[in-house]
């Protein structure tokens, strides 16, 4: 099961690229941090930096709780190399419920932060 969320996971995630390629200035898939860490893709469009962290299941809420703690670490590290983050997005494949609304909106609420979820296609 590992193995086939691996190949999935690569899938959505290239899947991703093209879809957002024409929004940056460049795009670095499995971007390197610290510690052998990688944002799976980070968007630059000068000199803001947008991440996406891709999981591949249907349920949006299922994609927000196990990216959560991750999306957060990598805007920590990016920042300590003195980049400045601008997005954070959760991305999979399924499709926004009213409860993965307002389970996102809690989130951004209580963290004072803004992370979206973007459905790739």
């Amino acid at each position: 099961q590992e193995k086939l969320i691996t190949i999935q996971h690569g899938k959505w995630q290239e899947l991703l690229r093209k879809q957002i390629s024409n929004k940056y200035n460049e795009i670095i898939p499995e971007y390197p941090l610290m510690n052998d860490y990688r944002i799976d893709i980070c968007g630059r469009k000068r000199k803001l930096y947008d991440i996406y962290e891709v999981k591949p299941y249907e349920s949006v809420t299922k994609c927000i709780r196990e990216a959560l703690g991750q999306i957060f670490f990598y805007k920590y590290l990016l920042e300590k190399e003195g980049k400045t983050v601008g997005n954070l997005f959760i991305a999979g494949p399924g499709s926004m419920l009213k409860s993965d609304e307002e389970y996102l909106s809690l989130i951004n609420e209580s963290s004072n932060q803004m992370i979206q979820y973007y459905q790739i296609k």
